[in-house]
């Protein structure tokens, strides 16, 4: 009897493991509207770009996930190169970054994989991606939301990051 229970007791560990192993979290604030009227692009320079802030308190929750994969509504394929990143300071040294070539989907975010996976050490950081492209084109997409708190949403603007949350863009579509 106790071989028995002691077999029972492993195999619903290993399912239990499994499942928190298998488990995925979707970390980002867009609601998942893409309209192509919703495009933009800040300031005359090539390069494009927007990032969402992590605080503290959701940080935390996510110390130990794996990034695995970027999600992100990309308008155009004239893009030039793009780069995801994980940063503590927008401007400063990622800590994690990925050169990506950009596609373009009307209806969808979508994804791309990390070529290194990337552990979150549990401290509040930004996401988000930068792109060239020509100046006659909108490379970037906001899903107008209205719940937009100060500090969340950004964009970069002839070269700085600043803060477009409740200016009436919503939140950058990326996860």
């Amino acid at each position: 009897k106790m071989k028995s229970w002691s077999k029972s007791a492993l195999l619903v560990a290993a399912l239990l493991m499994c499942g928190v192993a298998m488990a995925q979290t979707t970390v980002g604030y867009t609601n998942g509207t893409l309209n192509r009227n919703d495009i933009v692009r800040f300031g005359a320079t090539e390069k494009q770009g927007m990032a969402v802030y992590i605080d503290a308190e959701k940080a935390a929750l996510l110390k130990g996930a794996t990034v695995k994969s970027f999600l992100t509504y990309v308008s155009t394929t004239q893009i030039t190169s793009g780069t995801f990143f994980i940063t503590k300071e927008l401007g400063g040294t990622p800590v994690y970054e990925q050169s990506f070539k950009p596609t373009s989907s009307r209806e969808r975010l979508t994804e791309y994989e990390v070529t290194n996976a990337f552990v979150l050490d549990g401290e509040p950081f930004y996401f988000g991606h930068v792109v060239e492209v020509g100046t006659s084109y909108k490379p970037l997409s906001f899903d107008r939301s209205d719940n937009t708190e100060a500090g969340m949403s950004w964009a970069y603007e002839n070269g700085e990051w600043i803060d477009v949350s409740g200016k009436g863009y919503g939140v950058p579509n990326i996860q």
